[in-house]
């Protein structure tokens, strides 16, 4: 199991029980190694053991084959009577989130897919990856990203569109350099196509390249 283990290391603290090996895929069967853990609503730790099941989560490609973790996690019963939650389950950091059905890597290049490529092409590129996914997966997974903290851009593209054809007109900045709209500004400008509105945001935003 020691090879398993370098060649996926966040798989480290997890107890490997089988390898088997199906066609393209491959199934792991680990356990976790806890005998206590935290409660996800009031944090309060608990060694009374509610039941078990097995998890199924799909990892990143090993040699071109698909790998599925099928991992046995604990549930616990909260000791803390005041918790909304009586029993919850324990999570492995690093590897694995709550509801979650794939591991925290895979998700993260599922993640980068999704945003570079989108739902179908990215679903595409995820199957040549050995990782199958449907695109509505890959666009829950967008949605589900925190916002981006917001930058102050150097360089800003004015176009025009339509709010209703032939009767209201609006105006859109978009950074140039990251290709994504203003938006802390573009509530107070994409109301008309008045020069003064953009005026006022190249004013307010003194590091715009006029």
């Amino acid at each position: 199991m020691e090879i398993i283990v370098a060649l996926l290391p966040h798989l480290v603290g997890l107890r490997l029980e089988a390898v088997v090996v199906r066609g393209v895929g491959v199934r792991i069967d680990a356990s976790t190694k806890t005998v206590r853990a935290a409660c996800g609503a009031c944090g309060t730790w608990s060694t009374t053991l509610h039941g078990s099941y097995v998890r199924r989560l799909a990892d990143v490609r090993l040699g071109g084959h698909e790998v599925l973790v099928a991992l046995t996690v604990r549930r616990f019963t909260c000791a803390n009577s005041g918790c909304r939650r009586r029993t919850f389950v324990e999570q492995v950091p690093g590897l694995t989130r709550r509801y979650a059905r794939h591991t925290v890597l895979a998700a993260g290049d599922l993640e980068a897919v999704a945003v570079a490529l989108g739902g179908r092409p990215g679903s595409r590129l995820a199957y040549r990856l050995a990782v199958s996914v449907s695109r509505m997966t890959l666009i829950r997974m967008v949605r589900r990203m925190p916002e981006p903290p917001p930058v102050t851009p150097t360089g800003l593209s004015v176009d025009d569109f339509a709010r209703h054809r032939g009767h209201r007109y609006a105006t859109v900045l978009l950074d140039m350099h990251a290709m994504s709209c203003h938006r802390d500004q573009s509530q107070n400008v994409c109301q008309s196509q008045s020069s003064a509105g953009v005026d006022n945001v190249m004013i307010s935003t003194p590091t715009v390249e006029s």
